[in-house]
């Protein structure tokens, strides 16, 4: 009956989470016409798409004028970077790629992320170019299927964004560099920002120049053909109308509410687990985890095992995050109804980390506004952090109380032998019932027992007939003789 509370307690503790994570308020509208910013420095990987991912949705699903990636990256993963190509490509808001601080660079990778923008933008200062792809090693790839995929790639980002065809191939075939004035003077990019003390005042001058300006997608021949190409053009410009596919005015954006994008514990933890070295060790050990426990009695090695298996598999992009954290729950919620049938600790503590992981992975890194359907505030995501830890610690903290107590019991039992009472007699110091519990007297110590009689009396002599932990089954065997 114990075991069945701390179960039905625990399953209440994490269905009180997922209630709070899903609350809904009816009353609070979607804030639309607002510039999302978001701040990248570092490598681009999986996890990076991720990202970039929900910074789109988040952009649609909010109705925003603008889209601005702050970037300062030395390349990363293909794999990735064409990911994100798609992204931008199918955005239904506007994407600005923004290559700053002073000084950044957008090399390789970046520089293919900037060419897949809406709008093209550097900082004084900055550089873009070098987009020769190299192998892990760092040696130039030489493979011309590769080389001609790219330089394609390249190519059509350019020509879909009205940029240099020339200069956008060069990148890739002779790793031409550029810093922004002359990225600007050969038509690469659309915009340079001077104003580079601070964020807001960079981002202050780059609004300012887009107020006058109308981005749009109109048909235009290329090679032939009749094909959409975007085109960034002054707002009173003459335009055919008829040729106009889709149009973005950016008058009053100087006004709009700049929203800061915060990466939350999910990306931290996924950029971790993108880390080629970190997803090796991960492999190396669950593999020979697994092994070890599969040959050796007992369960932690098959624990660690899973577990560093299953992150290893995330961070390969081989298992979704959505799936994966949908898996790490059930794994815990599993291994903790095994702790209360086994005992035995190490289900507990695995249990403990799934869970930890998987409330991590699951919940959305940032929602300014209305997030797909729910309304969650600002100031959840900080509060959830210490909740997830501390829901997680509470629950440990439980089961390891339960294992001490039961380590506790053993130990005790070993240490007088319990076993040893059986047939022994002694007398009943209370009233004991079928329902009840009492006290006996046997062998100079006072134990707690139960029977499976009908009623002993107080003072009734009683044998016991077995032990259940440290509790005496014991029966009656007539009344105690006067002294």
């Amino acid at each position: 009956m114990k075991k069945r509370r701390i179960l039905v307690g625990v399953i209440f503790v994490l269905l009180w989470l997922v209630s709070i994570v899903g609350l809904v308020d009816e009353g609070i509208t979607e804030a639309s016409g607002s510039v999302l910013v978001v701040n990248f420095d570092g490598q681009i990987t999986s996890a990076t798409y991720e990202m970039f991912k929900d910074v789109i949705e988040t952009a649609e699903e909010t109705n925003a004028n603008l889209t601005v990636f702050m970037i300062n990256t030395l390349g990363g993963e293909l794999g990735a970077i064409d990911d994100i190509m798609t992204l931008f490509s199918n955005s239904k808001v506007p994407v600005a790629v923004f290559v700053y601080p002073k000084g950044a660079t957008a090399v390789s990778g970046g520089t293919y992320i900037l060419m897949a923008s809406h709008i093209a933008v550097m900082s004084a200062g900055s550089t873009i170019g070098s987009c020769r792809p190299v192998d892990q090693y760092g040696y130039p790839v030489t493979d011309d299927k590769v080389i001609n995929f790219l330089v394609a790639k390249m190519r059509s980002l350019a020509i879909h964004h009205s940029r240099n065809e020339t200069a956008a191939v060069e990148f890739i075939l002779s790793n031409l560099n550029l810093i922004a004035e002359e990225a600007l003077e050969y038509g690469v990019i659309e915009f340079v920002v001077y104003s580079t003390a601070d964020i807001t005042t960079a981002l202050n001058e780059l609004f300012l120049k887009l107020e006058d300006k109308v981005l749009i997608e109109v048909e235009e021949e290329v090679l032939g053909n009749v094909t959409p190409v975007w085109k960034i053009v002054d707002k009173n410009a003459v335009l055919e109308e008829e040729k106009i596919i889709k149009k973005y005015s950016f008058a009053g954006i100087s006004n709009k509410d700049v929203v800061i994008y915060m990466k939350g514990t999910r990306y931290a933890l996924l950029q971790m687990l993108s880390d080629p070295l970190i997803v090796s060790i991960l492999l190396t050990i669950g593999i020979y985890s697994l092994i070890f426990g599969l040959v050796t009695p007992g369960v932690g090695a098959e624990l660690v095992g899973s577990i560093c298996l299953l992150l290893s598999l995330v961070g390969l992009g081989v298992i979704g995050v959505s799936v994966a954290s949908i898996m790490f729950l059930l794994i815990g919620v599993s291994l903790f109804i095994a702790e209360l049938k086994t005992n035995v600790g190490a289900f507990a503590v695995g249990g403990s980390i799934c869970i930890l992981i998987g409330i991590l992975l699951i919940i959305p890194p940032f929602a300014p506004f209305e997030y797909r359907g729910w309304y969650v505030p600002a100031a959840f995501y900080t509060t959830f952090r210490i909740l997830a830890l501390g829901i997680t610690g509470l629950t440990s903290a439980l089961f390891g109380f339960i294992i001490y107590k039961g380590l506790e019991a053993k130990r005790l039992r070993k240490e007088f032998d319990i076993d040893l009472l059986i047939g022994k007699v002694g007398y009943a110091k209370t009233d004991i019932t079928s329902d009840l519990k009492g006290i006996v007297y046997v062998e100079g110590e006072e134990w707690s027992a139960k029977t499976d009689e009908e009623f002993i009396a107080t003072g009734d002599k009683i044998k016991v007939i077995g032990v259940e932990g440290l509790t005496l089954i014991v029966k009656s065997v007539g009344q105690r003789s006067k002294e």
